[in-house]
């Protein structure tokens, strides 16, 4: 049934129990789950967590427990794995961020990050590079692309225009 709650166990590839929800509905997406793994394990820089479903299915960003196909029918709980991944192109990111933090005039990204409605190009290259760092952004389902595009910049001016 569409309405069926469960119970949803998160765990380590150790099987330690990372997260655990009651009362579950196949609309959880990965950005919640997320939410409260990285409360109780923060992550370092240039890590993310990878949800692994039961099938070996990885949830993705965006998407929910049913998307993936965790949740068959009539189950009482749903088991997921979480791994925590370093990204090696994200360092060379990271280093060339830091690199450009440098050479960036500070009244320019002011005038940027004062921006309530950023141009289509810039709110399309913030959005690139919130992909590129792996920035968790939660989307409703049925967003539109100006809504995606609102939402990276929202994060984007939060976690990648700071001075």
């Amino acid at each position: 049934p569409a309405g069926a709650r469960f119970q949803v166990f998160v765990r380590s590839i150790a099987g330690d129990v990372l997260f655990e929800r009651q009362n579950a509905h196949a609309g959880l997406r990965r950005h919640d789950i997320v939410k409260h793994l990285k409360a109780s394990r923060p992550l370092q820089p240039l890590e993310h967590y990878k949800i692994i479903c039961a099938d070996g299915a990885v949830l993705a960003q965006g998407r929910t427990l049913k998307d993936c196909g965790a949740v068959p029918d009539g189950v009482a709980s749903v088991e997921l794995t979480a791994v925590i991944v370093e990204n090696p192109f994200l360092s060379e990111v990271q280093r060339q961020r830091e690199e450009a933090s440098n050479t960036i005039d500070k009244h320019a990204l002011s005038e940027i990050r004062a921006l309530q409605k950023p141009p289509p190009a810039v709110a399309l290259c913030i959005m690139a590079l919130c992909k590129l760092a792996r920035l968790d952004v939660p989307l409703p389902e049925s967003a539109t692309r100006g809504q995606q595009l609102q939402a990276y910049w929202k994060a984007g001016k939060m976690e990648l225009l700071q001075p």
